[in-house]
């Protein structure tokens, strides 16, 4: 298409979308270029338009200075005459013959010395008694800003301002005999003089204008060109303030300062143009400067050309070098963008981390499973697996940590299933499983099998970093079609069997059944609602006595949190506790447990009921909070209830799940005096031997072992192994669950310290157990 790029638009018809491209492509190129053109002109302009507007400003301060200079000269003239006691006498007495004589000398070397060429005398009322300059003239009242300035303050003014017939720099001082207000003078020199100074100064020619309005109010004995709406006052160039009056804009030099360029017999003018204020804060006139820029616009206008030409030649270059370079790669283009097409697609169905399927690609393929089973009068089945204990390696070891296992458990998931099987990943650490053509009255089995075969490879340990981790799954497994015909109902069963295999304890397999769908929707409520509960205050702690052993005297008491659902009435902890867990949910929950308890207990110690330490909760998450030991701190800082008699349990699963972090968060808690119990301890997550490593302080037996004492000789056995082993590792001892007299007596015999359960009282609102703790002391 390129052979003959002149009579390109013969061939527009057999041009490909290849060659369209490349077509659209050069018109790109070109739009650059003409782009690069028209900024380069904006910069010239811009460069020129600031050359022009910094010009401007220095003549303006250049007028500024020569104008302070001269108020300096008149005012130092003024302090002359407001000494000279003999005029100020004159002035006093009004007496006009008498100023005429005395001023007559001093007014020459005024005008010799400061340039003077107006001077007046003028009473405290303000009434001119003398003109130095038209002494025939006087007795009329001053209206100027000025004077009225002056006057008022009672301090020097100086500033431009129209006179009787001509625009002046003006200086009205008051005047005092002995600390009396005799009147006041006013000295007065003509602009001109200013302007011819500062053209010698900047090289510069001026135009200044007064608004035709106010013009009109006086004589006509100077300049009377007119110029719109002004009237030209003063120029120091008649010619030359006629051409550019011409061309200016005047319209918009109301306040803002603005700059132009004006042409003449090629030579070039930058003209600023900047609203001048008098004394009183009005903008009666307008000044202009006028700079010869024809040098310095001639060198930008060759530049910007320059410039344009080698822009035009880069892009006709580029054109010619595009031209000949497309045809030749635009092949290598077409396979690599064939390539990525299908790499998109890939990673548009796949999960990027381990090659997988993913939820999209998933649901696609389960539908087609779905036609082909009801076609064919097939069944199939979907294992919807979550990892348990995968949450916390990621927020342990970190989310690196947490791919390289996701990747490891993917690779076990497709070894232990068939190449026809289909493994897929949904997100986060949610897999599921698609097993087609399971048809038969041993479909069930073969679910079960493969199930199975998948929590042993995930139970076996993972090799995370050099570091070895422990999960396991629950799975949720849902058929086609008994479980549902669409691949929507198939996937929310699953799920809702994947829930179920939590609740009943992790590390198992649940199918589906009609009572799992309602367990799931409560379970999705509950959580819900566990949001709004925090909001709306429905929580509230109940307390369950510490008793010693041998005294049976009330020593202490565990916080035990209840919540008052709207609609369900009291929902027990294990109700909602597990979600509150894997929601998150139970850091601000433990947060208020924690703040809670201490209020009460600080308000029981008031009350002088002398019960010696607060036993709350800490779940495993609270335990892997960052802000944990701070939220104590702020705990007992608010209601002042000392760090001894706060005792913190933990279980043994929150301490065993990253044995490195509980131990130094323990030992941090343990440093400001706070008491470390192990709840539940024997239930198997460690060993015993490892409890001595632990910076505990107690031990709580577990009431799965106390309930078949005395008489259940493997409980006992146990249970006496845990004492004894306590006792030589110097812990104090609580047997939490006691509820028969046998139990009682068979804790005391072995030397517990603390007893705890339903046997003496079940847990109680703060109210009630303030009185049982009373009831009890009275005994």
């Amino acid at each position: 298409m390129f052979s003959r790029p002149f009579k390109l638009h013969t061939h527009l018809p057999e041009l490909t979308a290849r060659s369209r491209l490349q077509l659209l492509l050069l018109i790109v190129l070109l739009v650059v270029g003409i782009s690069t053109t028209v900024m380069f002109f904006r910069i010239h302009l811009n460069e020129l338009n600031d050359r022009v507007a910094e010009s401007h400003k220095i003549s303006n301060a250049f007028f500024l200075q020569a104008l302070a200079a001269d108020s300096e000269g008149l005012a130092r003239a003024l302090t002359l005459m407001a000494n000279d006691h003999e005029l100020l006498e004159l002035l006093k007495q009004s007496d006009v013959a008498g100023l005429m004589q005395s001023f007559s000398g001093v007014f020459d070397r005024l005008k010799k010395d400061f340039e003077v060429t107006h001077a007046y005398f003028i009473n405290p009322e303000g009434m001119v008694l003398l003109r130095a300059h038209k002494p025939h003239q006087f007795g009329d009242i001053l209206k100027r800003a000025s004077y009225l300035q002056a006057a008022k303050s009672k301090k020097l003014a100086c500033g431009i301002e129209m006179g009787m017939n001509f625009y002046s720099l003006r200086c009205v001082m008051p005047v005092l005999l002995k600390q009396e207000l005799v009147g006041y003078i006013e000295l007065a020199e003509e602009i001109n003089s200013i302007f011819n100074e500062l053209k010698q100064v900047t090289n510069d020619d001026y135009i200044f204008l007064l608004r035709d309005d106010l013009f009109k109010q006086f004589h006509q004995d100077h300049i009377h060109e007119r110029a719109s709406a002004f009237d030209i006052l003063y120029t120091t160039d008649q010619v030359l303030a006629q051409e550019v009056l011409s061309q200016a804009n005047l319209a918009s030099s109301g306040t803002d300062s603005q700059f132009e360029f004006i042409s003449n017999d090629n030579k070039h003018y930058g003209v600023g143009t900047s609203a001048y204020q008098d004394i009183s804060g009005d903008s009666p006139g307008i000044l202009i400067s006028i700079a010869d820029i024809t040098t310095v616009y001639n060198a930008a206008i060759r530049e910007m050309w320059i410039n344009i030409l080698g822009a035009i030649c880069m892009v006709v270059a580029t054109i010619f070098i595009f031209i000949a370079a497309i045809k030749r790669s635009f092949r290598t283009m077409e396979n690599k963008l064939e390539e990525r097409t299908r790499q998109i697609e890939f990673m548009a169905l796949h999960d990027t981390l381990m090659n997988l399927p993913n939820r999209a690609m998933f649901s696609k393929l389960v539908q087609q499973q779905t036609l082909e089973s009801r076609r064919y009068k097939r069944t199939f089945s979907l294992l919807f697996i979550d990892l348990d204990g995968f949450k916390a390696v990621n927020d342990t070891l970190g989310h690196d940590s947490g791919d390289q296992l996701l990747t490891q458990v993917a690779s076990r998931l497709s070894r232990c299933i068939r190449d026809s099987d289909i493994a897929a990943r949904l997100g986060g650490d949610e897999f599921v499983i698609l097993l087609p053509e399971m048809s038969g009255e041993d479909e069930q089995l073969r679910v079960d099998i493969v199930a199975n075969r998948i929590l042993l490879s995930l139970a076996k340990v993972f090799s995370v970093y050099t570091r070895e981790v422990r999960i396991s799954a629950s799975i949720g497994v849902s058929s086609f079609p008994q479980h549902g015909e669409s691949e929507d109902e198939l996937m929310k069963h699953a799920d809702a069997a994947m829930y179920a295999a939590k609740a009943s304890g992790k590390n198992t397999v649940q199918r589906y059944t009609e009572s799992l769908h309602k367990e799931s929707f409560e379970r999705r409520s509950i959580e819900a609602d566990l949001r709004q509960a925090i909001v709306n205050n429905e929580f509230e702690l109940y307390y369950q006595a510490k008793l010693d052993a041998q005294s049976r005297d009330v020593v202490g008491m565990e916080a035990l949190i209840r919540w008052h659902h709207p609609h369900l009435g009291m929902v027990e902890p294990n109700d909602f506790i597990d979600i509150a867990e894997e929601t998150g949910l139970i850091i601000p929950i433990g947060k208020w447990v924690l703040e809670t308890a201490c209020q009460q207990m600080m308000e029981w110690q008031g009350k002088g009921l002398g019960l010696a330490t607060m036993a709350i909760n800490i779940s495993p998450k609270q335990l892997r909070d960052e802000a944990l030991l701070s939220d104590i701190d702020e705990a007992l800082s608010k209601t002042g209830v000392s760090a001894q008699q706060l005792i913190l349990e933990i279980t043994e699963y929150s301490i065993v799940q990253n044995t490195d972090i509980a131990i130094e968060v323990l030992t941090g808690l343990q440093a400001k005096g706070i008491k470390i119990a192990i709840d539940d301890i024997g239930t198997g997550y460690s060993s015993f031997s490892r409890l001595e490593t632990f910076p505990v302080d107690s031990v709580k037996i577990d009431r799965s072992f106390i309930h078949g004492l005395p008489n259940n000789e493997s409980h006992r056995a146990i249970t006496e192994a845990i004492i004894t082993m306590a006792n030589r590792l110097g812990l104090a001892i609580v047997a939490e669950g006691v509820e028969t007299e046998e139990q009682l007596v068979f804790f005391q015999d072995h030397n517990c310290d603390q007893l705890q359960g339903f046997y003496f009282n079940s847990p109680m609102a703060a109210a009630t157990f303030e009185q049982y703790v009373k009831s009890s002391k009275a005994k």
